[in-house]
């Protein structure tokens, strides 16, 4: 924010946007933050740190969900908490098995508080329909957030509705595409339509380019030049863009 500022200052024709990525994910983590969804997480949350924090719990949830992992919370990931939450209502009745068998009455861990408030949550009706309703709230966001923190196409336009509903009136009304009809009278609005829908709606890919820099210049190699680091990394991270196309049509 502070850079934006100055550039500002400096270049006040400029045209600035918020990462949408990092925008939709405050909007998860304020949803996440109400009380009547807080305690899910919180549950969750202390039930898969609980599962992951001993051996014998570990390996006794690989055995009843044929090694399929958890996926935990993590602190800088997008969306991290909304996996954990699909991960463990995709296991819920392995969990459960789990939890009522015999194999965990035998475990030294079901008698420690952590692990009969584990058992309380993974038996709870209330939890696992607080799940189901944290995972219908947080699901279009998801939807949204994915489709802006990927770069196979520009998503600008998608992620400001209102262009795209006054766009659809537009098309309604007159029968036909407006950029058909009118579109070849207008050149400089054209102009002006594809740079905004062009733009990045995400810093995503920034952070994948200082990746790949990182990869390129380490400890071992910290005298290239800048002219020579720069070439690397160029053809370093247009590689992985061609290796993303095959992939991306498949």
């Amino acid at each position: 924010m502070g850079a934006a500022k100055l550039l500002k200052e400096k270049i006040p024709s400029i045209f600035w946007t918020s990462c949408a990525t990092h925008t939709i994910n405050l909007m998860l983590e304020g949803i996440g933050a109400l009380p009547r969804f807080k305690k899910i997480l919180d549950q969750a949350k202390k039930l898969t740190i609980f599962i992951y924090a001993h051996h014998k719990s570990l390996a006794m949830m690989r055995s009843y969900t044929n090694k399929r992992e958890i996926i935990r919370p993590g602190v800088t990931r997008f969306a991290s908490t909304f996996l954990t939450l699909q991960s463990l209502a995709e296991k819920k009745e392995q969990l459960r098995h789990m939890f009522s068998s015999t194999e965990w009455e035998e475990c030294k861990f079901s008698s420690t508080p952590k692990g009969i408030a584990s058992y309380k949550t993974v038996s709870s009706v209330q939890f696992w329909s607080g799940v189901a309703q944290c995972l219908k709230v947080f699901s279009p966001l998801v939807k949204v957030l994915r489709m802006v923190d990927a770069d196979w196409k520009p998503s600008m336009g998608f992620v400001y509705g209102e262009i795209k509903v006054a766009k659809e009136e537009i098309i309604t009304s007159l029968g036909a595409s407006w950029w058909g009809l009118f579109g070849g009278t207008t050149p400089h609005l054209t102009k002006i339509a594809m740079r905004i829908l062009s733009l990045t709606s995400s810093s995503s890919g920034c952070e994948r380019n200082w990746s790949t820099f990182e990869r390129v210049h380490t400890k071992i190699r910290d005298r290239l030049e800048e002219s020579k680091l720069n070439n690397l990394v160029y053809v370093q991270f247009n590689a992985n863009l061609m290796e993303k196309k095959p992939k991306a049509k498949r």
